[in-house]
């Protein structure tokens, strides 16, 4: 007869009510959940669409809507070039749903419009970090006067694709309002977004809220107190505090009047600097809206401006310098968030093609059969197994093992970071308190605290590595912080793009494009 010291029985029951006691509240609400003890655990099991209900929603980029949006904002443009050069009569601006188009009247200024004219061809970068540009529009000028922009092809795709990323941005943003537990927001082909929300019961509810027009806004920094003095105390008169979408959000005092809307915003878009080759925000404001904001950057310069995605801070860039031109440089260390967000009405080209809804008390007995045979068979394979291993005296050790192999795998900055804060980070289902140090040969952690600590000593790992690297991202805590010149230089050096932006942008600029299979790295300094 098989014998079992008590001291194993008791340790297999322990764990057979441990299992239990934690399975236990799938089997009750929410709402009943909330009457038991702090110290009996209260978290469910996270039933996706099939089992738990919800909505399913398909969109589509409406093509055809913002192809003759971008032509009828194109051939504003084209009318404010020709306007500046008074020497050059034309006539039959038209913006036609395939293109824009414009006549000049004296061929011997054909050459002269030609050379103004092209620059609306606008170059695009196919990414943030990497990938030649592309010409948006194609530029044909006709012997008889006619000059005409079609949408090159390479350019139409990069448009369809920024605009499918941005529209997930803030399709993401919204749903997450409604405290959906687990949505799924991806991308479907070239023009289409799947959202998936277990759980919601409304459908209307959810398709009217992604519907509304994202809301992008400018404003200035108020800078006679801190967004934390103003939360302690009285804003002054003409300002209001506003949270960002850090991870804590961070509070800024702005004054409440916007200098400029998304609707003064012709178009947006990631770039490299001339002079750095760092990534940067490129733009164009529509007349109007230029010469507010040149005045603007003139009378603030080395001041912040605050940029807001539906009442939500999303960066807080420094005027660097006086911006006059039409297109010009917004900051010289800003990350790919703020581009994919610098749309104002993004979700109104999406069109809705399909929209399910799945029934949760369909499928409840399936779901109750399903955490029933979890239960069982979960328990009966630990009243089998682990008498059997004991008896058989089988151990970890006694396993075959590869050689260290596995641990450098398991440790590989192929991870993204799940979260941040409270002074660490939580990754592949492992947390660290303190700074992180993700490289490809694995995620160490950092030994430095602040910025002021930043040398070559604390990134001597970067610079070992530094073949595998293209991108260094610097989380340099709540707030961005510039590295030292000297720094600087030896990244460049090493043919490494160091990119410094607050803790918050460079974890989800990290996840983004370790998504991309892009050879980044981040130092990352651990914020409270």
């Amino acid at each position: 007869m098989l014998h079992f010291a008590r001291w194993k029985f008791v340790l297999i029951v322990l764990v057979v009510a441990a299992g239990i006691l934690t399975t236990l509240p799938n089997f009750f609400t929410a709402k009943q959940l909330e009457s038991w003890p702090d110290f009996l655990p209260k978290n469910q099991m996270v039933l996706g669409l099939d089992l738990q209900g919800g909505a399913y929603l398909l969109y589509e980029v409406d093509q055809k809507k913002y192809i003759e949006d971008r032509f009828k904002a194109l051939e504003g443009e084209i009318r404010d070039v020709l306007r500046e050069n008074p020497r050059i009569g034309y006539t039959g601006l038209d913006a036609r749903p395939e293109s824009a188009q414009v006549r000049i009247r004296d061929l011997t200024r054909l050459d002269e419009a030609r050379e103004r004219l092209s620059p609306l061809v606008n170059p695009l970068v196919s990414s943030l970090f990497g990938g030649q540009p592309v010409d948006e529009f194609d530029l044909s000028v006709d012997d008889n006067g006619l000059v005409r922009f079609t949408y090159s092809e390479a350019g139409l795709d990069n448009r369809l694709q920024s605009i499918v990323q941005q529209s997930i941005e803030v399709i993401r943003k919204r749903v997450d309002e409604l405290g959906t537990t687990e949505p799924n927001i991806q991308r479907q082909g070239t023009d289409r977004i799947l959202v998936e929300a277990p759980g919601e019961g409304d459908p209307e509810r959810l398709k009217d809220l992604i519907g509304e027009t994202a809301k992008l806004t400018f404003h200035l920094v108020d800078r006679n107190m801190t967004g934390e003095q103003a939360l302690q105390s009285r804003p002054p008169v003409g300002t209001s505090v506003f949270m960002s979408v850090d991870d804590p959000p961070i509070p800024y005092l702005l004054q409440t009047t916007p200098l400029l809307g998304g609707e003064d915003l012709v178009d947006a878009q990631v770039a490299f600097g001339q002079n750095t080759n760092e990534p940067v925000v490129t733009f164009r404001f529509n007349q109007s809206g230029a010469r507010e904001f040149a005045r603007v950057t003139t009378e603030n310069v080395n001041f912040p401006i605050a940029i807001l995605l539906d009442d939500e801070v999303i960066s807080a860039p420094v005027i660097r310098e006086p911006i006059l031109l039409l297109a010009d440089i917004l900051d010289q260390s800003i990350n790919e968030t703020l581009s994919r967000t610098t749309m104002t009405s993004v979700t109104t080209l999406l069109a809705l093609i399909a929209l399910y809804v799945f029934g949760g008390e369909v499928i409840q007995s399936f779901t109750l059969a399903m955490i029933f045979g979890i239960v069982i068979g979960t328990y009966s394979s630990i009243f089998l197994a682990a008498p059997l291993l004991i008896l058989l005296n089988l151990r970890p050790d006694a396993l075959s093992r590869n050689d260290g192999d596995d641990e450098k795998e398991a440790k590989a900055n192929a991870a993204p970071i799940d979260a941040y804060g409270d002074g660490g980070f939580r990754f592949a289902n492992m947390s660290h308190l303190g700074s992180l140090l993700c490289v490809p040969s694995g995620i160490y952690g950092w030994n430095i605290g602040d910025p002021a600590e930043f040398s070559d000593e604390a990134f001597q790992r970067v610079f070992e590595e530094h073949a595998d690297i293209e991108v260094l991202l610097v989380g340099t805590g709540k707030d961005l912080r510039p590295l030292p010149a000297d720094l600087k230089f030896r990244f460049r050096e090493v043919e490494i793009l160091a990119d410094p932006m607050s803790t918050g942008a460079a974890v989800r600029t990290f996840n983004v494009l370790l998504s991309e299979d892009r050879a980044v790295a981040a130092a990352l300094l651990a914020v409270d």
